[in-house]
């Protein structure tokens, strides 16, 4: 299952995993080529190398977890986690080095037509955001506390419910199960209704738990957003969410991109079904009732816009380029 074609980085992730979405997004603009590994949830504890690649000399409490961007040319991580995929490391910067500054050979965008390994053909552009100025850590923490965990526990409250709204919530879930880019045999098996449930059913206990512990995520990020959109007003964000370039002008930043990936449970912008899919692989009218509406606040917020906003102009420049 280890790819050897064409690129020596390999990206492990849960395709659909909006922190893997974080990190693709960060290594598309960084200008890393790397080959996509997609395991399906709990097949990425069963099955996958990620472990035994990681390594325990990283101290990480979650061996299994993903992204890992691993350089199979230089014997080892590269990436650990989603934040070091954005923010760099040491060797993430030496890599980014030898391959070329990110602005010059930025590579970003859809994985329309990726076989199952994952072998990409993204279109190349002038880089659009700014990948050099670093992520606040006081934002960097709300984003990794108050954001990236409640979004989560949203959209699951919603995908893992097989009861509600007609069982629209299960075969969102199943659609986007099939139209991963994950191994075959993963996705026949989550193919049947037996096996899906009971992969739901532990992952709502772990993420959605219960009535309340939806609620407390509901509300950790209203306040997240509130704050977050007092630093996108001041000063039209510049010093956060974007930077001025030598042209002069506005750029986004990683935490523009980040906080968008971060947000897409919530905000569901159409262009990222073509990044994570190749195609669109669950209409927004197909999802249960409740979660439209979940959908419908947090895109009526300024953030939430603004979250839209980014994924329009800024993730599908590679594919554009690449259809083009």
């Amino acid at each position: 299952l280890t790819p050897t074609k064409i690129m020596s980085y390999s990206l492990y992730t849960i395709p659909y995993s909006h922190f893997c979405e974080a990190a693709r997004w960060a290594l598309d603009l960084r200008g890393i080529d790397y080959t996509e590994v997609g395991y399906l949830p709990g097949f990425h504890f069963a099955i996958s190398p990620i472990a035994r690649l990681r390594g325990s000399h990283l101290g990480t409490t979650q061996p299994n977890g993903t992204p890992l961007l691993y350089d199979h040319a230089g014997g080892g991580n590269v990436g650990t986690d989603s934040w070091e995929c954005v923010e760099g490391n040491p060797r993430l910067n030496e890599a980014i080095k030898k391959r070329a500054s990110a602005c010059q050979n930025a590579r970003v965008g859809a994985r329309a037509g990726e076989d199952q390994a994952g072998d990409q053909k993204r279109g190349a552009t002038s880089c659009p955001v700014d990948v050099h100025s670093p992520i606040p850590k006081d934002l960097k923490e709300i984003l990794e506390r108050d954001v990236g965990p409640p979004t989560r526990t949203l959209a699951y409250s919603y995908l893992l419910d097989a009861k509600t709204d007609g069982g629209k919530g299960d075969r969102a879930f199943a659609d986007m199960i099939a139209s991963a880019k994950s191994g075959w045999m993963q996705r026949s098996i989550l193919g049947f209704s037996g096996p899906r449930a009971g992969l739901a059913s532990a992952m709502h206990g772990r993420m959605v738990k219960d009535e309340k512990h939806v609620t407390e995520s509901r509300e950790r990020l209203a306040k997240a957003v509130e704050t977050l959109e007092r630093h996108l007003a001041r000063d039209g964000g510049l010093g956060t969410f974007y930077a001025r370039a030598e042209d002069g002008e506005k750029r986004p930043t990683l935490l523009a991109t980040t906080t968008a990936a971060l947000m897409y449970p919530v905000v569901w912008p159409e262009e990222v079904q073509t990044v994570i899919y190749g195609k669109t692989a669950v209409n927004l009218e197909s999802l249960p009732e409740g979660y439209r509406a979940e959908i419908a606040r947090w895109r009526a917020t300024k953030l939430g816009q603004f979250c839209l906003d980014m994924y329009k102009e800024h993730r599908l420049v590679g594919a554009r380029a690449a259809a083009s």
